[in-house]
């Protein structure tokens, strides 16, 4: 058994301890170790009503139950369902990226992606669809478009082909993600324009992907002002600016007016700039070169 399988069984394992429940019906996952399908079968009997994982780790077997109660014979029963490969499929694509991270000191395991071409390993469908022709802009100035965004990412991350298993599917990357460091992903989006926003999908966050402050780009690779730079984060954004246009300035001078940054002087041309830190007013300044 090679270890993204080992790995994979091992999370489920771990899902089953943290468990879930509910009233009337609650999805599960459980571990049977060296069993038969009946043993399978008697085991997600034993728990809730729902759907249910049953994990046998040593011989990396899963299966899937429905658990529910036949009124006709009167006591529940257990019908076994294919297990969807994409929720399969995305756990050795985690946890394969965990040990390739590690190898190289990542704290996230980095994912780079695009309108045009996310990745099918880690997503159940395209969460960028809505957002083909955004720009790092748009996310920078809009909180209703970062939730947004971060929640198609975190419902495509959990998605398979039972649209019924969404919920358990978040249960099951947060789980496989806080298995052991790295303990999520660092989304990196390039826009058509060339611009970049950063997501990151954490153990703890994998019902909504959050906003990373202070990483958004410009398509010049400036990085664009956001709430960061009213924190420790500001004295990462003195420096010279260069655009490729007026109208790019333009983008980023707005974005800055709206957190607080102080801009002087009139544009000469140049379409360049710089910036520094005041630490005394803890603001950042800029002017026109």
């Amino acid at each position: 058994m090679d270890f993204g399988t080992r790995a994979v069984c091992a999370a489920a394992a771990l899902l089953c301890s943290l468990g879930f429940s509910g009233s009337a019906s609650a999805d599960a996952v459980y571990t049977c170790s060296n069993c038969s399908q009946a043993q399978e079968q008697a085991t997600a009997l034993a728990g809730p009503l729902g759907w249910t994982y049953v994990i046998d780790e040593p011989n990396a077997q899963l299966t899937l139950w429905n658990v529910r109660k036949d009124l006709e014979i009167r006591r529940k029963v257990a019908d076994e369902f294919g297990v969807d490969p994409q929720t399969y499929k995305r756990y050795l694509f985690t946890l394969d990226s965990k040990i390739q991270a590690q190898a190289t000191g990542q704290s996230l395991i980095v994912v780079n992606v695009s309108p045009d071409a996310a990745n099918d390993m880690l997503f159940g469908s395209n969460p960028f669809n809505a957002y083909q022709n955004a720009t790092a802009y748009d996310f920078v100035q809009s909180v209703t478009m970062r939730s947004q965004l971060g929640t198609s990412i975190a419902e495509a991350m959990a998605l398979g082909n039972n649209p019924a298993l969404k919920q358990l599917g978040m249960t099951l990357n947060s789980v496989a993600m806080s298995m052991s460091l790295p303990v999520g992903f660092k989304i990196i989006i390039k826009w058509r324009d060339g611009s970049t926003t950063v997501f990151t999908v954490t153990s703890s966050t994998t019902h909504e992907a959050q906003y990373a402050p202070g990483e958004s780009r410009d398509a010049n690779g400036n990085p664009i002002p956001d709430s960061s730079v009213n924190t420790g984060n500001g004295p990462n954004y003195a420096g010279e600016y260069h655009f490729s246009s007026g109208g790019q300035m333009a983008h980023w001078v707005n974005a800055g007016s709206n957190y607080g940054v102080i801009l002087s002087g009139t544009p000469t041309g140049s379409n360049s700039m710089r910036c520094y830190w005041d630490p005394n007013k803890t603001t950042l300044q800029c002017y026109y070169q």
